[in-house]
């Protein structure tokens, strides 16, 4: 499939920033403007000269967005045909410039395929090793009855964890390769047909790091050595709930897991959103708010191993950092009804946070800084 760039003209941008959501936080810098258009399922990385690159859905595509030339531009990996869907992209960058995507491809939806759609849907990879910059091979297929990626790559090796489908419920399966236009190396992290929604870090050992819902639950795996075998548990904070918990895994210092997720519960103690961190094979938990109607949580830590974590709220966007050991709530963004929205680590060693907004003052998606 041909690459289709497009360069927004400087005026339009400068049109657009001038019409950007307010800034109503100190520490963040006031949102830039990255396109007039409104993406979904956000995913990105900065690469080692501090380009951001970014991935999403719109339009039942998904897009290569990045800076990397100086300006913003856009390239589209794939498009879905009618009766069909894309989604779930998942970004990463390796040391030596090269970016690697892994995204969800479902070959029919329900309305066309029924209670069997999850059997047709596929995940699928993209690089541009060995080519110009953000020149995309055509995607493969790594696996099918699979869905929602999430990718890293490290040492040159690239990894992916995802859902698979089984008729008992989802597990979480993973896949490594040196080579992956080659081979991949295939492990099962769960077979309990009730985990989801994996979130996959590499530690600097090369052992691959999951968080995962486990049946509305926060779960943490790590694999051995060579990620040959998995070895998993819940993350307990407050009585299982049951409920959905979004679970987002950072590593900190040392590659110490920390994992935060969100948790609605009849309960007024235990609702919110949770931050847990490993320390001595004991999982060590805190409430970072007790706001429990989030979506679209996002979560990092920044240079200064300081959990940082995103999310929207019906006024804008909310950022929730913990410094001195105290929670603090911030908004950043305000005046604008925000469709999606991610925090991640810049080279600088900042919070970098990039949102999409599809009504209220403004329409479009943004990037803020962390100061």
């Amino acid at each position: 499939m041909r690459l289709r760039w497009t360069i927004w003209s400087i005026a339009a941008l400068l049109t657009l920033a001038l019409a950007g959501p307010s800034l109503a936080a100190t520490g963040w810098t006031v949102p830039s403007a990255v396109s007039p258009r409104v993406y979904y399922e956000l995913s990105a990385a900065v690469d080692q000269q501090g380009h951001v690159n970014a991935v999403a859905e719109r339009g039942n595509a998904i897009w290569y967005i990045t800076n990397r030339t100086g300006s913003w531009t856009r390239a589209r990996i794939f498009q879905a045909s009618a009766g069909q869907a894309v989604g779930s992209p998942s970004i990463a960058e390796g040391t030596d410039g090269s970016t690697h995507i892994a995204f969800d491809y479902q070959q029919c939806t329900y309305d066309t395929c029924g209670l069997d759609w999850p059997y047709y849907s596929q995940v699928r990879y993209t690089d541009d090793v060995g080519r110009t910059p953000g020149k995309f091979r055509p995607s493969t297929t790594l696996d099918t009855g699979s869905g929602s990626p999430s990718i890293a790559v490290a040492g040159g090796r690239v990894y992916v964890a995802y859902q698979f489908y089984t008729p008992s419920g989802t597990d979480i399966e993973f896949l490594q390769s040196d080579r992956p236009w080659s081979s991949w190396s295939f492990g099962v992290v769960t077979s309990t047909g009730a985990a989801s929604t994996p979130s996959l870090k590499v530690g600097s050992d090369g052992r691959a790091q999951i968080a995962f819902d486990d049946f509305g639950i926060p779960a943490y795996a790590e694999g051995n050595l060579d990620n040959t075998s998995f070895t998993w548990s819940d993350i307990l904070a407050g009585p299982a709930t049951g409920d959905e918990v979004n679970p987002r895994l950072a590593l900190g210092p040392g590659d110490v897991p920390v994992v935060a997720w969100t948790q609605v519960s009849r309960r007024a103690a235990d609702a919110g959103t949770w931050v847990s961190r490993l320390s001595r094979g004991t999982w060590h938990s805190t409430r970072a708010t007790a706001d429990s109607g989030l979506n679209a949580l996002a979560f990092t830590e920044d240079g200064l191993a300081r959990p940082v974590l995103a999310f929207d709220t019906p006024s804008g966007i909310e950022v929730v950092q913990q410094m001195s050991g105290l929670w603090s709530t911030r908004k950043v963004a305000s005046g604008s009804e925000i469709a999606d929205c991610i925090v991640f680590l810049g080279a600088n060693g900042k919070a970098r946070l990039m949102f999409s907004a599809d009504g209220g003052a403004s329409v479009g998606t943004f990037v803020s800084s962390s100061k």
